[in-house]
């Protein structure tokens, strides 16, 4: 079926491949034959030098060699085998409504990705692929019992088309499933979970939190959760404020969401308001589509907004969580925390570190883990797989690419 005619087309793009390079080389060798034979002495009559004969020999395969990596390099990037699906909505929808998904399933809703479904449709892997490299984001969305299968047969297709497989921000949890099927790991960073039912900003802990809602309440500061459809009035105010927050900055994606109006159209949005009205923050809802978890993936606010408007926003949203009767809030990843640091890292862990560090793929801002602990919570490892004997600083900068693909060439075919 589909797989046969696959491989037949793999071995056909190869055929005509090195039939074209042989043609290259017999080429190479009519031109410099010609070039050469046209040379002689000065009576006309023609001669071959040894010194010719080898410069001709040496020229025609540095030729052929040079074209035929030129051509083959050409042939491989216009005719790599395609795979998975494009972005669907409602099938994507179906699955995480009835089957459930991750704290990253909601990102399928950008439309840069693309997925493979398992055999039933009830459950899917989103990914990106960056040469001959595929990222995955997260683990399988949709069935659970489905997960080892749909990884297994994913991981076959992957591989008989010749990729290379990486799975970025895995949850420690599913690590052993990935180790069976030949995967090392490398540590991203960890992961702020809040216990919403015992949140509360009494206690002497918590009097910095107490006395910035005090402050925002009497300052007349009003925070609401809007529904999609958002209005267009809305939607024009929210970007605004984006792209005062962004200043200039290009906006990433992959595994983070971007200021993108159908996306933002997918979940309700919490926005803060003055007291004379003007919008000075928001944030977009993230499902995890598993019963009374919530996440959050856009928070953006006024440069020139209140001090404390995060924790503010922050305080407001698990006060509605805990009304909504939500068990667990998910702040997102402090990356790199602990990671590549010790003396006893290995070399490629501190390499990937460094790069990770270094490339400031995540919009910044200081002591980000420091800053989520106020909060008391529950720190969970987020991982990248790779396969063993692949390079782990490699897998990581195709990574950070992606995450910094320019927003108007991330759609696949």
């Amino acid at each position: 079926g589909s797989e046969m005619c696959i491989r037949d087309s793999i071995t056909t793009t190869r055929f005509i491949r090195v039939a074209f390079a042989g043609l290259l080389y017999i080429g190479g060798f009519v031109f410099f034959g010609y070039a050469f034979y046209t040379l002689g002495s000065a009576d006309g009559t023609k001669v071959y030098p040894a010194h010719e004969i080898f410069m001709f020999a040496a020229s025609a395969s540095i030729f052929a060699l040079v074209y035929v990596l030129v051509f083959i390099r050409l042939f491989n990037t216009f005719n790599q085998p395609v795979l998975g699906e494009r972005f669907d909505a409602e099938k994507i929808e179906s699955v995480l409504r009835e089957q459930g998904g991750n704290y990253l399933s909601h990102l399928a809703f950008l439309g840069d990705k693309r997925f493979f479904f398992s055999e039933t449709g009830r459950s899917f892997i989103q990914f990106s692929q960056t040469g001959n490299r595929i990222m995955v984001l997260g683990d399988p969305s949709g069935d659970p019992k489905e997960h080892s299968q749909v990884i297994a047969s994913f991981l076959r297709r992957v591989e008989d088309l010749g990729y290379i497989p990486n799975i970025y921000q895995i949850q420690a949890q599913n690590m052993s499933l990935y180790h069976d099927f030949g995967f090392n790991f490398f540590k991203l960073g960890e992961e702020a979970i809040v216990d919403i039912p015992s949140f509360t900003v009494s206690g002497k802990k918590r009097a910095g939190l107490r006395s910035i809602k005090n402050r925002f309440e009497r300052e007349g500061m009003t925070f609401e959760v809007v529904e999609p459809p958002i209005s267009g009035t809305l939607l024009a105010e929210l970007q605004e404020v984006s792209d005062e927050w962004l200043g200039g900055k290009s906006e990433k994606g992959f595994s983070l969401g971007y200021f993108h109006e159908p996306y933002l159209n997918r979940a309700p949005i919490g926005i803060m308001r003055e007291a004379e009205g003007r919008l000075i923050g928001f944030m977009t809802f993230m499902p995890a589509y598993q019963e009374g978890v919530l996440s959050i993936d856009l928070m953006r606010f006024r440069p020139d907004g209140p001090n404390g408007i995060m924790d503010a926003m922050f305080i407001r949203l698990f006060e509605y969580a805990k009304d909504e009767g939500y068990h667990t809030f998910n702040m997102g990843m402090a990356p790199l925390s602990s990671v590549g640091e010790d003396e006893t890292s290995f070399w490629q862990e501190r390499v990937a570190a460094d790069v990770f560090n270094n490339i400031r793929y995540m919009y910044s801002f200081t002591g980000l883990r420091r800053y989520k602990e106020k909060y008391d919570p529950k720190w969970e490892g987020r991982y990248l797989a790779y396969r063993k004997r692949q390079s782990l600083p490699m897998a990581i900068l195709k990574a950070t690419r992606l995450i910094s693909r320019k927003k108007d060439r991330i759609l696949l075919p």
